[in-house]
């Protein structure tokens, strides 16, 4: 009878292993794929498990994202040691998608740590207030978004040839996209009453190109020399009040979007 107990106990603790070992007979791009459904820490914890498991939650995908819970900005400065750190954490070769809220980044800090992201395809820059000529350049981003921060900046420039969206909202500045051939929406809010006519000359290239296009300004101003809109099928109109010329405006800006499908004006 004892020998019998032992012999169960013993099938019971081989059942038990060999279904703790079922994961090993999977290859490291399935495991690391399980591990993308977790969050960061959870991956982390995942190292406990097994010897197999100690380094895999290196290499999976990540969101990160550097964010104040409340709007106190916090500086983010660029010196040797920091430049070291970055540097040195694994996360950066796989880093698909980056926010940076409420955090004061400088632009040779942005810069930085732009060009050490080959993989990074969402960039979001919201409250920095450090930014002041912020330049962008990156094989693979595809969805840019600069968010109030307007404090200092005087003007961007982005160079990203997949660049399929764009997302500006703050004060007038120059906006210089040295090169999107595959720019497709944009959404512009400056909230100025020349908030068209700033796009007509800051984007006349890619205007043709555009699918969407969404305008926030602070009234409808003059639309005059603004370049056929020959791709546009969305367009949208975002003003804190209108005037007498609004709809003649709005008018001759549906006029140069011959393939419009969808207008959307809104007047607070």
């Amino acid at each position: 009878m004892e020998n019998m107990e032992l012999h169960q106990s013993k099938m019971v603790l081989e059942g038990e292993e060999n279904r703790r070992d079922e994961t090993s007979r999977l290859n490291d791009d399935i495991l690391i794929r399980i591990l993308g459904f977790l969050s960061f820490k959870e991956a982390v914890r995942s190292s406990v498990i097994s010897r197999r498991w100690q380094h895999l939650w290196k290499y999976f995908s990540v969101c990160l994202r550097f964010e104040q819970t409340k709007p106190r900005l916090a500086s983010w400065n660029l010196n040797v040691r920091t430049r070291k750190k970055i540097a040195e954490s694994f996360i950066w070769n796989s880093l698909p998608y980056l926010s940076v809220k409420f955090v004061g980044v400088s632009d040779e800090m942005l810069e930085h740590i732009v060009s050490i992201c080959p993989l990074l395809e969402s960039l979001e820059l919201d409250h920095s207030p450090q930014l002041t000529h912020p330049k962008v350049s990156a094989l693979r981003l595809k969805h840019l978004n600069i968010r109030h921060c307007e404090y200092f900046i005087e003007s961007t420039e982005i160079y990203a040839p997949n660049l399929v969206s764009f997302d500006y909202t703050g004060k007038k500045i120059p906006l210089q996209i040295k090169y999107a051939p595959k720019l497709k929406q944009v959404f512009y809010g400056d909230g100025s009453s020349s908030a068209i006519q700033h796009l007509s000359i800051h984007l006349a290239n890619y205007l043709p190109q555009l699918v969407t296009l969404s305008i926030g300004m602070s009234v409808v101003g003059v639309v005059s020399n603004f370049p056929k809109l020959t791709s546009l099928k969305h367009l949208r109109c975002d003003a804190l009040k209108s005037n007498g010329n609004s709809l003649r405006c709005l008018t001759s800006l549906i006029e140069v979007a011959p393939f419009l499908h969808k207008f959307v004006p809104e007047v607070s």
